[in-house]
């Protein structure tokens, strides 16, 4: 899924930069809201 692959690609993006896994941070940088970024949990 394309939601899915963002969500990654902005963890994968914040553990780069040494940043904790917030969901804010993650829903920010992958243009999603907060509660889809917690319906994807099982990913992080």
């Amino acid at each position: 899924k394309a939601t899915e692959s963002k969500i990654r690609a902005a963890c994968r993006q914040l553990q780069d930069q040494g940043k904790a896994l917030v969901r804010s941070a993650i829903a920010t940088l992958a243009g999603v809201s907060v509660r889809t970024v917690a319906s994807y949990t099982h990913i992080l």
